[in-house]
């Protein structure tokens, strides 16, 4: 939903993979064009403990289960 509570339509998505320890998480911006998802940022990794630093954040706002 967004701020005035419509379903939000946006096509933008941020694409998450991290282990389940958090010892490694990868992030990306992503815009749907024609279906497919496309780019629109760099990868963003982080391992150990930089990448533990977000986890509980990450997992939060993973929407895959």
């Amino acid at each position: 939903m967004d701020d005035e509570g419509n379903v939000d339509t946006s096509p933008l998505l941020i694409s998450l993979h991290y282990t389940k320890s958090g010892s490694m998480l990868a992030m990306q911006v992503q815009e749907y064009q024609n279906s497919a998802p496309v780019p629109l940022t760099p990868v963003v990794f982080l391992e150990g403990a930089e990448a533990k630093v977000h986890i509980e954040k990450v997992m939060e706002l993973d929407q895959s289960n």
